[in-house]
C-alpha cells in the first residue's frame, strides 16, 4: 500500500502540466485564428513556394502596416504556417519581399519595424527610430540588423557581394531628437557571414 502512494501525487502532477500545456496551446490557437481573420492582404516571394500574408495597406512587393507587429508566412507546397513577429514595443513600417541576396541559405525578407517605447511607450510618434530587421523567405531567423538608438534612413543590397549597405542616424548630440544636427553613419551587414562593419567618417 505504501509502496503505491507517491504514484498519485505523480499522476496529479503530470495531469496539472498537460492541462496547463492544453489551455496555453488552446490560447495560442485562438490567437493565431484572430489574428488570420484580420488578413487583408497575400503576396508571392519570388522563386519560392512562400507566400506572406498580412494587415496590410500597401501594394505588392513592399508592405505598409496599419501597426501590426506580425506576418503569417505560408508554404503553399507543404500547407505549413508560421507566424513572424518582431519584438515587443515594435510595429512594422514595411516589408520588402522580393529583394536580392541570400540570408541563411534561402531569399530574405527584410521587415522595417518602428519602435514606439522610445519616446511615448503608449503610441507612435513622428520620431520614434525604425530599425531594420532580417528573415528568410520560410519566416525563421528573425534578427534586427540596425543597430540600437540608430534611426534607420537607407538601405541597399548587393547581390555579387551578398551585403547590405545601410546609412542610419544615432542621437549624437542627446537631444531626444533624429534631425539634420546628428551625422549619419554608414555601415555593411555580410548576410552570409552575419557581420555588421561600421565604415570610418570620411
Amino acid at each position: 500500500m505504501t509502496a503505491t502512494q507517491p504514484v498519485v501525487p505523480l499522476v496529479l502532477k503530470a495531469l496539472i502540466v498537460l492541462l496547463c500545456f492544453m489551455f496555453r496551446l488552446s490560447g495560442e490557437v485562438q490567437a493565431q485564428e484572430k489574428f488570420a481573420a484580420s488578413l487583408n492582404h497575400i503576396t508571392s516571394i519570388d522563386s519560392t513556394d512562400m507566400v506572406v500574408a498580412s494587415q496590410s495597406d500597401g501594394g505588392k512587393g513592399i508592405l505598409s502596416f496599419p501597426g501590426v507587429n506580425k506576418l503569417l508566412f505560408l508554404n503553399t507546397r507543404t500547407q505549413e504556417t508560421r507566424i513572424v513577429e518582431l519584438p515587443a514595443g515594435f510595429v512594422i513600417s514595411r516589408t520588402f519581399l522580393n529583394v536580392p541576396g541570400r540570408y541563411e541559405g534561402e531569399r530574405l525578407v527584410l521587415i522595417s519595424g518602428t519602435y514606439k517605447g522610445w519616446g511615448n511607450n503608449e503610441k507612435l510618434e513622428w520620431n520614434d527610430p525604425e530599425y531594420l530587421f532580417v528573415s528568410t523567405a520560410s519566416g525563421q531567423h528573425l534578427k534586427q540588423i540596425s543597430p540600437e538608438e540608430e534611426r534607420l534612413v537607407e538601405w541597399t543590397v548587393n547581390k555579387n557581394s551578398n551585403t547590405l549597405a545601410l546609412i542610419t542616424r544615432p542621437d549624437t548630440n542627446k537631444d531626444k531628437k533624429y534631425d539634420a544636427k546628428d551625422s549619419n553613419k554608414l555601415y555593411i551587414y555580410h548576410l552570409t557571414s552575419g557581420q555588421l562593419i561600421a565604415m570610418p567618417p570620411l
